[in-house]
């Protein structure tokens, strides 16, 4: 949108942006207030503009991202489905073949996108030359982290929400944590998506938490 009425902007981690709110003492949120706040940390500090992305590029976000969209509503149908009765059993199973159906036409258009991008197809080929980046991971990182290639290892991470982020507290010793930025593709959501974790059971100690108030990101 910023980019159809040529506007500059610069894209950074959510969790970045939190902080620089919080240094400011604001804690009300509202959408204005965010306008405010995001236009401030613009003018304050020194971000790269992004880099527009190319339209196919933008193409195969739209795709993952409704991909994804599906792909829940399919779950949650599947959900309904092994508790209905009856009378709702064939209504459900008619709209899970039809997300079905959908889930595998976006595949198809993804699949697409990234054969007749001759760019794209040339980073696929690498990104799965990886050990562990299979095709939906491959398609997920180009459509949702266009940045890649063009940051330090560091700054990717720290824009996927994978940097480690040091908490200290009154003398206590510091703890790694995750940052929790977050780009919305990099913490991709799973093609298929993963079953959620078993939870842990009683006699398994839980680990300590890092109060998220004084976290601030790792120099190292």
């Amino acid at each position: 949108m910023l980019l159809r009425h040529g506007l500059r902007f610069a894209r950074t981690a959510p969790g970045r942006a939190r902080d620089f709110v919080r240094a400011l003492g604001q804690h009300a949120k509202t959408d204005a207030i965010d306008a405010r706040m995001l236009a401030a940390m613009g003018e304050r500090l020194d971000l790269p503009a992004t880099v527009p992305v190319a339209a196919s590029r933008e193409r195969l976000a739209l795709l993952l991202r409704r991909r994804d969209q599906l792909v829940a509503m399919r779950q949650q149908e599947r959900l309904r489905l092994s508790r209905a009765e009856p009378e709702e059993g064939d209504g459900l199973a008619r709209h899970l073949a039809f997300l079905g159906a959908e889930i595998a036409a976006i595949e198809g258009r993804i699949r697409q996108i990234l054969r007749d991008g001759e760019d794209l197809a040339r980073q696929e080929r690498l990104l799965r030359s990886v050990p562990g980046i299979g095709p939906v991971a491959a398609a997920v990182l180009l459509g949702l982290m266009p940045e890649l290639g063009r940051l330090s290892g560091k700054a990717a991470a720290a824009l996927a929400g994978l940097a480690p982020a040091t908490t200290t507290a009154a003398g206590s010793a510091a703890c790694a944590a995750s940052a929790a930025a977050g780009n919305a593709a990099a913490t991709p959501s799973t093609w298929p998506p993963s079953p959620p974790p078993d939870p842990p059971r009683a006699s398994q100690k839980q680990p300590a938490t890092c109060a998220p108030e004084t976290s601030r990101s790792s120099s190292s």
